[in-house]
């Protein structure tokens, strides 16, 4: 669930992007020697502080629900599976506050449903 919610705010950003004069594309306008993730949170930070710390929120959650990574970067599964090395409240507070927030955020620039 982690991973999804994360695409989804990865998603809103993409739509925002493509509304903007001149519209975007993430892979379309990303440079050529810059990481595609690093481009999206680039763009992330420019909707201010909570938006950006939200997006990246997210993004780690992902990161270590897919990976179980330490923070120094290597694989640290200790034998456990994503579904039991995060709390169910951890989902539930992913979609429903975290991802609500970026979602509010975007539409507060942009107007869609």
């Amino acid at each position: 669930m982690l991973t999804i919610t994360f695409y989804a705010a990865l998603h809103y950003l993409e739509y925002k992007l493509a509304s903007d004069t001149p519209p975007m594309h993430a892979q379309a306008n990303c440079p050529v020697n810059t990481s595609l993730h690093y481009w999206l949170e680039d763009k992330a930070y420019s909707l201010g502080n909570n938006a950006y710390n939200t997006y990246r929120h997210l993004r780690e959650q992902s990161r270590i629900a897919r990976y179980l990574c330490s923070n120094g970067g290597g694989l640290n599964t200790g034998g456990v599976i994503a579904c039991n090395y995060f709390r169910n409240s951890v989902a539930i507070n992913a979609i429903d506050v975290k991802l609500q927030t970026f979602k509010s955020k975007i539409k507060s620039i942009h107007a869609f449903t």
